[in-house]
């Protein structure tokens, strides 16, 4: 459902204000791009969501019901939020994908050619049974990127937050990933925070600084 912010102000240790008196509305199966410089609190508002900070003023509702009134397990179940430093698993590439998901092999083709994890493998002589030791330690940080996003695709949450999860990956290969994610997603809403100047959604919420947010 639709996610609307309500005159959200928030601080660090009541000190350093991070958001103040924000209201914003994002539609379901929006795909939006939030961009602007670090520090102007765009991944406070995507933990707002998934309630990874929950101490701000004002309110936010999914769907008409404060993201309060919901149980942690229902936020989980449907809102994904990635980080630029999530985990790889000492385990094979497949595995670190589908987890414990049973997908068909269409689907993770798909997925896998989305992403642009298939490159990957062909690049470096990998299969997807190849073992990632170390947390993809013979990874590029791009490329722990893209297998990440694999996983997070797969799984298609009906809230998808990317929390400059690309950051690692070179302009026009994160262009075409967001493009094609664009194309396949169209049932998630999709949230993707970038402090460049990447142009992938026809939605943009542009966060100048604590007080300035432009739609």
């Amino acid at each position: 459902g639709n996610i609307l912010f309500k005159n959200i102000s928030y601080s660090y240790n009541d000190i350093n204000k991070v958001l103040s008196n924000i209201s914003l509305e994002i539609n379901n199966k929006d795909h939006i791009l939030i961009r602007g410089p670090s520090g102007c609190g765009k991944s406070t508002l995507l933990k707002m969501i998934n309630r990874t900070i929950y101490d701000y003023k004002g309110n936010i509702t999914i769907s008409g019901i404060n993201v309060k009134d919901y149980s942690l397990n229902t936020l989980r179940n449907n809102i994904l939020y990635v980080s630029q430093r999530e985990r790889l698993f000492n385990d094979t590439i497949l595995n670190n994908i589908i987890l414990d998901k049973k997908v068909s092999k269409d689907e993770l083709n798909k997925v896998l050619h989305i992403t642009m994890v298939d490159e990957i493998i062909n690049e470096k002589s990998l299969r997807l049974e190849s073992i990632l030791y170390d947390q993809g330690f013979n990874l590029s940080g791009g490329e722990r990127q893209r297998i990440i996003l694999a996983r997070s695709v797969l799984r298609r949450p009906k809230i998808l937050l990317l929390d400059e999860s690309l950051s690692e990956i070179d302009k026009e290969k994160e262009l075409k990933i967001l493009n094609e994610l664009d194309k396949y997603l169209k049932e998630t809403t999709i949230i993707y925070v970038s402090h460049t100047d990447t142009i992938c959604f026809n939605k943009i919420i542009e966060m100048e600084d604590i007080l300035n947010v432009k739609v």
